[in-house]
């Protein structure tokens, strides 16, 4: 039994090297850039999960004063809510974000799609 929880051990600090090296990816970039890297999605992975093109969804990617930034249309917040379980909205997406707040933002996100979460606001919604 003591030989399982060695093994664990030694398979974690392999888990979070890669994670790590993940998560250097994303500093610093938006909300939205830090998902679209963390999951391994490409432009057009992401345009495709939000309902738009690649190009679109590269240009919601880019910090707010960059010039080539766009913001995303209510259709594509709604999916980009649906998809993220809310965590990342039109209020955030384009936030700034550090590996650490990109490691809880994407632990965030695995957690409500294992419990099932629907959108913040339905569970309002059915709450009142």
């Amino acid at each position: 039994m003591q030989g399982l929880g060695l093994d664990q051990e030694r398979e974690s600090p392999v888990a979070n090297n890669a994670l790590n090296a993940n998560l250097q990816k994303v500093s610093p970039v938006t909300r939205l850039e830090a998902y679209k890297r963390i999951s391994g999605l490409n432009n057009d992975g992401l345009g495709r999960l939000i309902g738009r093109t690649g190009v679109q969804a590269s240009r919601y990617c880019k910090p707010a004063d960059d010039p080539g930034h766009n913001r995303p249309g209510y259709d594509a917040c709604q999916a980009l809510r649906e998809v993220t379980y809310g965590v990342i909205h039109g209020g955030n997406y384009a936030d700034d974000i550090t590996p650490v707040e990109a490691a809880s933002m994407m632990a965030e996100i695995a957690r409500l799609e294992a419990a099932g979460a629907s959108e913040p606001s339905e569970q309002q919604g059915a709450a009142s």
